[in-house]
């Protein structure tokens, strides 16, 4: 089974000693429409702050801090109004990066399921 180049880029970091990798999501509300990373790059365990902004508006929300929580709670609402921000992977052993990641992973990638 071949690595997405975000799993590779994850191994490479952490073999490389790092303890977090950080990108740019980009697109979401507010930005350009072809751009889709705020909704890819938390499926695969990326994470950024609730903005305060967000938080006032979305009272059904008011527990949440991170997009991981969002997604948790609303996915749908991520999905419609989650916007561009800078996104971190936490690299350390057992952290929810790593947790997100590696059910993506299995859910995507089963062996024996359809993709083998």
């Amino acid at each position: 089974m071949a690595l997405s180049w975000g799993q590779q880029t994850v191994l490479s970091s952490l073999l490389a000693g790092l303890d977090e990798i950080s990108l740019i999501a980009a697109g979401g509300k507010g930005f350009q429409e072809r751009h889709v990373g705020f909704k890819v790059w938390p499926k695969l365990g990326f994470d950024a702050e609730f903005l305060p902004d967000e938080q006032r508006s979305t009272p059904h929300l008011q527990g949440c801090q991170t997009v991981q929580d969002i997604l948790e709670a609303d996915p749908a609402w991520w999905e419609a109004e989650g916007s561009q921000r800078l996104m971190t992977f936490d690299l350390r052993p057992g952290s929810r990066s790593w947790r997100k990641l590696l059910t993506y992973t299995s859910e995507k990638f089963s062996v024996g399921g359809p993709h083998d």
